[in-house]
């Protein structure tokens, strides 16, 4: 029997005491097999949870029309093969083995669970129970106060790099950053990718406002993991109101948060401003993600953001993007290199150390480097949100490697790292996947 999934999976029980009980959905119905299926013997009953594989295969260098192709594919996704059968460990097998027949599925595909066969169904519970008393209590990000004197962001980032930690700090200034940029008669030209955003995304809107009055393009993710159908609606829209939509590369899954806008500033210069972010651009996540952004419009940096952009729609390739790192050309290489060089430093007997704060570490020259920086005598901390493929404290090996998760509040989703040259401290920001990195040194500072 298949239950909507409209239909909540914990259902709250009415209760004269002061308790709040609930009961899982299954076992709910369950509890009324005999009379949903009257004249029939029901022998046994057991809810489970079957995975198909969701993945798009996409043959992007045949395709004509990438937007076609990964709408067609995303109807062919709720009928990929079951790869794994979750199961109530007291199921019968009565019920188990006509599910593994049916599916296909090896003994070990099948996993008897001793407990909810999907623990994402007890995500509602904290909204759903009436207990502040054992909740966060309601969190107010810090606002961006201007300086003395100054009127407007783009006054503020003129100043001098405007660095955000969110939700610690507001995510409205970069919202206010592409909403202004659609307004403000002085604003040319703006560029931006979309990865993941919010089902009525303020800056999606100012997007196609702004393309009424100034040109407009945006690299729109269509292959975003379990977003494609959202994109692919975003894309449409914005085509509709007169936005250049760029697909991002064949073959490349286009990662970065990057907005880019010209200006035609009061004191007659064409400037431009950019946003460099590790967060998608999505004001609903920004308040529960930690995640860094840049404003700037340091000549240097704007001018890389925009090779970047040339590369993104019009497959300009150049050897580098400095100071950016950019994914798949040189991160990965620059990143070893960073390594080693903290290594040499500690050959050298000078301070060497390093900090990083990533999503997943499984990337095998980056670890190898890493146990080689550690047996040169780098100490090395390292914040693993996800999996983590390097063995931290084997003697000889990783003995001063230490790997930790911060698991609270707000789920980590900044990528950052720091490391130590010999008497001038280094800030460098990288990211692991996409071409979102950013590294400065000397008079850049970007210390929170």
């Amino acid at each position: 029997m298949t239950v909507p999934r409209k239909l909540p999976r914990l259902v709250r029980v009415p209760t004269k005491h002061d308790y709040i009980d609930y009961v899982f959905l299954h076992d709910l119905v369950e509890a009324h097999t005999r009379n949903l299926y009257k004249g029939y013997q029901v022998i046994s009953a057991g809810a489970f949870r079957a995975t198909r594989n969701s993945n798009l295969y996409l043959h992007e260098e045949e395709s004509r029309n990438l937007l076609e192709s990964v709408d067609s594919q995303l109807h062919n996704r709720r009928k990929g093969d079951i790869v794994r059968l979750e199961i109530q460990a007291d199921a019968a097998p009565e019920i188990v083995d006509p599910l593994a027949e049916q599916f296909a599925l090896r003994a070990w595909q099948i996993f008897k669970t001793p407990g909810p066969v999907n623990l994402s169904r007890l995500f509602s519970l904290a909204e759903q129970t009436p207990r502040p008393d054992l909740k966060f209590q309601a969190f107010t990000p810090r606002a961006l106060n201007l300086s003395p004197k100054v009127t407007s962001l783009y006054e503020e980032v003129r100043r001098g790099d405007v660095l955000l930690h969110h939700p610690y700090d507001s995510y409205l200034p970069v919202v206010s950053f592409v909403e202004s940029a659609a307004r403000d008669p002085k604003v040319l030209s703006i560029k931006q990718t979309l990865y993941r955003t919010s089902e009525d995304s303020p800056i999606v809107r100012a997007l196609m406002e702004a393309a009424q009055s100034k040109e407009v393009a945006v690299v729109v993710e269509l292959k975003a993991r379990f977003d494609e159908a959202s994109n692919i609606r975003w894309a449409r829209s914005l085509e509709e109101e007169g936005v250049q939509v760029f697909h991002g590369l064949v073959g490349l899954k286009t990662h970065c948060k990057l907005a880019l806008l010209t200006r035609h500033d009061s004191d007659g210069v064409i400037r431009r401003y950019a946003h460099l972010g590790t967060g998608n651009y999505n004001p609903s996540t920004a308040r529960f993600y930690t995640d860094l952004s840049l404003l700037t419009c340091d000549e240097e940096l704007t001018s890389a953001v925009h090779a970047v952009f040339n590369f993104l729609t019009a497959r300009s390739e150049q050897r580098n993007y400095k100071p950016l790192f950019v994914a798949p050309i040189d991160l990965a290489q620059h990143s070893i290199e960073l390594i080693a060089r903290e290594a040499q430093h500690a050959r050298r007997r000078w301070p060497a150390r390093i900090i990083a704060k990533v999503n997943v570490l499984l990337d095998q020259p980056v670890i190898e480097a890493l146990y080689k920086a550690s047996q040169a005598g780098v100490e090395i901390d390292l914040i693993v949100r996800g999996a983590c493929a390097l063995r931290p404290g084997v003697r000889g090996l990783s003995q001063r490697i230490r790997v930790r998760s911060v698991i609270g509040r707000f789920l980590e989703h900044s990528r950052i790292s720091t490391s130590r040259m010999a008497g001038t401290p280094m800030f460098t920001w990288v990211a692991p996947t996409g071409c979102r990195a950013i590294s400065m040194s000397g008079s850049r500072s970007c210390s929170q």
